[in-house]
């Protein structure tokens, strides 16, 4: 069982927990890896529809899972959504401590105050001493259940400004969840527009370097036709060149042959 404190916890605020605990099937399934309870126990709560009967046997459960299942109660409310309750459990976890500790020193009953009870000399010595504990445990619970009470009101109040803020921040996170969804959609269809603009000017620089290629390759063409007709051009030049010279030097020597004939036939004429 729950030691004394952490149950009268759970009892004190059993109706609060009812009405506002959650319980998610990632919260279930968190307690289920953590081996909490036996998987039937799992399997009972799930098929009971009703949230708040829900929520009583699962706080049952934890109760009688011992200070185990507190802890993990604490624990599995931080992770999952419900931290103000969380947070409220813990708290009063070691305010109770602090409590004991304290009023453990203010109240105490030693045996002078117990031989003021008609009839205690009467009772052997260890049934007195177990008397002196009982009467001790019963009044420390007293003390601490009126400083509860004391406080009751002012944590109630608490609770629901951690509720409240809890609220808030859920809210203020869906909206800028909300907000970055629209802008995350508005990237994508920036980005679709960007990918289609960009597939259009890929296909136009496909078409005009298919362009480019065709009039590279006519090009390419006209100049080797070029080329050969310069080819042939010269190897034309060449061989009339080639005639010429032959030409040349026929005439060169036709020349001699005349130039000659010419002063032999002056001198026989001079003769």
């Amino acid at each position: 069982m729950v030691n004394s404190k952490k149950h009268d916890i759970l009892e004190r605020y059993h109706n609060l927990l009812e009405n506002n605990i959650i319980l998610t099937d990632n919260f279930l399934q968190w307690f289920k890896e953590k081996k909490i309870f036996p998987d039937f126990i799992f399997d009972d709560i799930q098929a009971i529809s009703s949230p708040r009967e829900r929520n009583k046997k699962f706080l049952l459960s934890i109760i009688d899972n011992g200070d185990i299942g507190f802890t993990k109660l604490v624990e599995g409310l931080t992770l999952h959504g419900q931290p103000f309750l969380g947070e409220l459990l813990d708290g009063e976890d070691r305010k109770a401590s602090e409590l004991t500790t304290e009023a453990s020193e203010r109240v105490f009953i030693d045996d002078d105050l117990l031989r003021k009870c008609p009839g205690i000399d009467k009772l052997r010595a260890d049934t007195r001493e177990k008397l002196k504990t009982y009467l001790q445990t019963q009044l420390l619970k007293a003390h601490l259940n009126d400083a509860w009470k004391s406080q009751n009101q002012s944590r109630a109040v608490e609770v629901i400004n951690l509720k409240r803020q809890h609220y808030e921040a859920q809210q203020k996170l869906s909206e800028t969840i909300a907000e970055e969804k629209r802008a995350f959609i508005s990237l994508k269809d920036s980005m679709q527009s960007e990918q289609l603009a960009r597939r259009r000017k890929e296909d136009e620089a496909n078409e005009l370097q298919k362009t480019v290629d065709k009039l590279q390759s006519e090009f390419e063409q006209r100049w080797s036709g070029q080329i050969k007709m310069i080819d042939a051009n010269t190897r034309c030049l060449f061989k009339m060149n080639d005639k010429m010279a032959v030409l040349t030097d026929w005439f060169g020597n036709l020349d001699s042959i005349l130039e000659m004939n010419v002063l032999q036939a002056g001198s026989q004429y001079d003769t």
